[in-house]
This record gives structure tokens, C-alpha cells and sequence, in this order.
């Protein structure tokens, strides 16, 4: 081939790059978005998406969408999810158009107000519905909010699910872990968006920045295509033994919440160093990759990548994506084990009597019962719904009920948890009576 179409070639390839966006729904996502752009973080394009006009006015995002301007007449949704949701309905066509193009659509929210409650479910629907990739970036609220906000992040976290690829949850508690007892409380919250932003950050950068090691867009695409939920880890050392410090401080995170990455599908690593001087070695290179290895195991799929950023000085930084954990993985046995959810999503798909097909699950595991009322904690509406929690609890010594629709006062942290580990494609079939008994 004459170097001329060579050249060409070369240039074509370089316009064709993936077009990441990002959407910061709501006040705490716009507030993330706000933090990205200063940071400098480049490669995609921002979208600030809320009920709240001036929350608009101070975003730093190129563009900007008001949602549900008839609804709420710009004041915002009022910490009510079903506002946030009538808000992006009303305004879908203008969503649809900012999503449309995009090869990845990464969505940022503070799950337990109103805005990115009700409207981020909205966002990942039709993105899911444009055959985009879709990745969610969310928060839990802390653990003394079980109040309104606690119950409306159940209620936006159960509806994300369905439509998102992964959902990376950041535990507001888990900043207590991080940071000292004599942090002020306003620096607290400007951590979680730091959290969020190195989260984007190390996902984006080993694609798009110059290193020694990048990943394609089809290795990302795989990596996220694991259905489940994802969690990340981050470390970052300087020194002599700065990448065994870091990579320790990563696998050690707070942030992977006492999970096994055995137990993920894929991850993704970035390994951040400095430039000249202070490279990536060779030698940290080597120990990086037969620690990961050790940690993986041969079934976890590992894409790892490199970069370079003068900024970072003698430090190295490590961020650990994992993704596909399953939400009908339980510790230890029972009959949503890894084996046993495989073998009831393979016979879903295939349409075949999920009783029968699946080994020590039987007919009577299926049968929907009567809905439980638990006893509610002071001040909480024991009737209040969770709407978009649809769940199928089989029974076994974690789980002594099958609770159809749970109340929002039975949903405290615990059961939360429990309910997140529900594969999506069993809620989609009860949601839609598929599950039936077939014998």
C-alpha cells in the first residue's frame, strides 16, 4: 500500500474515536460533573441534567438540559423521585437527542433526592434502548439517613438495574473509612465527588491518554458488558515500593466493600506514574501483574492499562474497575450461587420451565406468596411502596421469605444488599409474570 493511503488511513482512525458522554443528573450530579471539568478531565463530553434552574446557571458543563420546566417551573423536584421522573419524561425527546451518537453513556447521580432519583432510571432506559453501553456512577446515602432519602435511593437503585450495563455504587459510609474523624463535613462531600471523579477518570484515560499500555474501546466494552454490579478500588504510593504500597492500598480499599475480585467477571486496571524519571518500571510492572494475577484467578477477565501524567510526580496511582459481580451471587451456598443464577438466566433466555432445570430448585421455589408487611420504624408509612422494587426472595436460610413487592420501611441497608444480589433478569420476568410454575 503507497504511504500516501497509509497516512490517510492513519488519519481516519483518529477521527474515529469513541464518543464517550457523561451525564451529571440531578444536584450531586451536576456537582460531580462540576468537579470533573475542573480537574481537567477531557475525552467526553459533559451533560448537566436537572430540575433546578439554578443549579443550571452554576454548572460548568457545555451543556446544559432543564428538565420538567413546566412541572416544577425551574425550583427543582422536591426530593419527590416521581417529580424527577414525570420531569424527564416530559423532556425526553431532548434527552434522546443528547444521548443519541454516543458509543458510551456514563450517568452520575446522588441516588436519595429527587432529580437524580426519579431521572437517572429515565436517562439509562433510553440509552439501553439506543444500544449504547451504560455505566452508572451513584451514591448511597450515609447509613443515619434511613428516612425519605434512604427510601427513594432504594427506589432509584432498583429501577437503574434494569437498564444499566453496570452500576458502580460509591457507600457515602465508606468515606468514614477514608478519612479522619476531624475532617469538616463539607470537605466529606467534596471527597465523594473526587471518588466519582477518579472513578470516570481511570476508565477514560487508559483509552484515551498516551501510555505504554492502552486498552481498545472494545476491551472496555467487553469489561462492561459483564451484567452486575461493579466496584473500584484506589491507591496511590510514592517511594521504593510505591507500586506494591498502592496496588495494596487499591485491593484494600473500603471501596470494594469486603468483596473478592475471584467474584467479579472483569476488571479493569489503571496503573497511573509519572514521566522521565519516574515511570512505570519494568520491575513494578512484573509485580503488578502477578499480584493482579494472584487476586484474579484464571476466570476473571483482566484488561490493564497504563499512563502517563507529569502532574502525578513520584507517586503511582492504582484504580481497580471490577464489574460483573452477580446480584444472585450469595456468600456461601444457596440457591442463587453463581452456578445455579447462570443455570436459571440460560433457561429464562431460552424460554425453557426454570423449575426443573436447575438443580435443588424447585416448583414450589417459584410460587409467588402473599405480601409481607413488616412492622415500621417510627415515622416511616408502613403502606409506602417501593414501586420499583420488584423482587423474588427464594427460600433458603438467608432468605425466609419471598417478599413480592417489600415495603420501603422493610428495605434497611441489610436487606438491601441482599435485594441488589437479585439477578435483573429475575425481577424483568416476575415484573412481567414470566415466572411461572411450568410443571
Amino acid at each position: 500500500m503507497p504511504i500516501r493511503d497509509s497516512a490517510i488511513l492513519i488519519e481516519e482512525n483518529k477521527m474515529a474515536r469513541p464518543i464517550i458522554k457523561v451525564f451529571g443528573v440531578g444536584g450531586a450530579g451536576c456537582n460531580a460533573v462540576n468537579r470533573m471539568i475542573e480537574s481537567d478531565l477531557k475525552h467526553v463530553e459533559f451533560i448537566a441534567v436537572n430540575t433546578d434552574l439554578q443549579s443550571l446557571i452554576h454548572s460548568h458543563a457545555p451543556m446544559k438540559i432543564q428538565i420538567g420546566e413546566r412541572l416544577t417551573e425551574g425550583l427543582g423536584a422536591g426530593s419527590d423521585p416521581k417529580m424527577g421522573e414525570r420531569s424527564a419524561i416530559e423532556d425526553m425527546d431532548k434527552l434522546r437527542s443528547a444521548i443519541e451518537g454516543a458509543h458510551m453513556v456514563f450517568i452520575t447521580a446522588g441516588l436519595g433526592g429527587g432529580t437524580g432519583t426519579g431521572a437517572a432510571p429515565v436517562i439509562a432506559r433510553l440509552a439501553s434502548e439506543l444500544g449504547i453501553l451504560t455505566v452508572a456512577i451513584v451514591t448511597q446515602p450515609f447509613e443515619f439517613e434511613k428516612n425519605v432519602r434512604f427510601r427513594n435511593f432504594v427506589e432509584g437503585y432498583s429501577q437503574l438495574i434494569d437498564h444499566v450495563d453496570s452500576m458502580i455504587t460509591i457507600k457515602n459510609d465508606k468515606i468514614f473509612d477514608i478519612l479522619p474523624d476531624d475532617t469538616p463535613w463539607k470537605m466529606a462531600y467534596e471527597e465523594i465527588d473526587t471518588i466519582l471523579k477518579n472513578a470516570l477518570r481511570g476508565i477514560v484515560d487508559i483509552v484515551f491518554v498516551t501510555g505504554t499500555e492502552n486498552v481498545d474501546f472494545a476491551d472496555m466494552r467487553t469489561i462492561f458488558g459483564f451484567k452486575g454490579f461493579a466496584l473500584m478500588g484506589l491507591g496511590e504510593a510514592s517511594g521504593v515500593d510505591r507500586a506494591r504500597e498502592a496496588l495494596t492500598a487499591a485491593l484494600q480499599s473500603p471501596l470494594l466493600d469486603n468483596f473478592s475480585l475471584m467474584e467479579s467477571r472483569g476488571v479493569i486496571v489503571n496503573v497511573t506514574a509519572g514521566v522521565g524519571d519516574q515511570q512505570l518500571t519494568v520491575g513494578e510492572n512484573r509485580l503488578l501483574l502477578q499480584t493482579l494475577n494472584n487476586e484474579l484467578g484464571e476466570h476473571v477477565h483482566m484488561i490493564k492499562g497504563t499512563v502517563e501524567e507529569e502532574k502525578i510526580g513520584d507517586k503511582l496511582r492504582v484504580t481497580i474497575i471490577a464489574t460483573g459481580f452477580d446480584y444472585g451471587k450469595i456468600e456461601g451456598q444457596g440457591p442463587l450461587d453463581m452456578k445455579r443464577a447462570k443455570s436459571m438466566r440460560d433457561a429464562y433466555l431460552e424460554k425453557r420451565p426454570i423449575s426443573g432445570s436447575v438443580p435443588e430448585i424447585t416448583s414450589e421455589d417459584l410460587m409467588p406468596t402473599k405480601r409481607i408487611e413488616p412492622e415500621a420504624p417510627e415515622g416511616v408509612d408502613k403502606g409506602h411502596p417501593c414501586s420499583g422494587i420488584v423482587t423474588r426472595l427464594l427460600q433458603t436460610d438467608e432468605y425466609k421469605e419471598i417478599v413480592r413487592t417489600p415495603s420501603a420501611a422493610a428495605l434497611d441497608s441489610d436487606n438491601l444488599d441482599k435485594v441488589r444480589k437479585i439477578p435483573a433478569f429475575l425481577r424483568k420476568a416476575v415484573q412481567t409474570g414470566n415466572l411461572k410454575n411450568n410443571n
